[in-house]
């Protein structure tokens, strides 16, 4: 699960996770939002998973596509 949204003391927080290595973004700086090019068409939609930056690389060698990204700062 890549989002979650967590109470935190006296307020409910979103919190991102890796989807290669699960562990928590908690740094926008160190983090995308990575997508399939693969079958996306013109007015279709696909799935979105967040990753570290360095998480990247493996994360396109497991999954044997080509993925398009934006910095979580974005």
């Amino acid at each position: 699960m890549p989002l979650k949204i967590q109470w935190n003391g006296p307020y409910a927080a979103p919190k991102v996770f890796c989807d290669q290595c699960a562990n928590e973004i908690t740094d926008a700086g160190s983090g995308q939002y990575v997508w399939s090019d693969m079958h996306i068409k013109d007015g279709a939609s696909t799935t979105v998973v967040f990753l570290h930056n360095i998480c990247f690389g493996a994360f396109e060698a497991v999954h044997g596509e080509r993925y398009s990204s934006i910095p979580l700062v974005a």
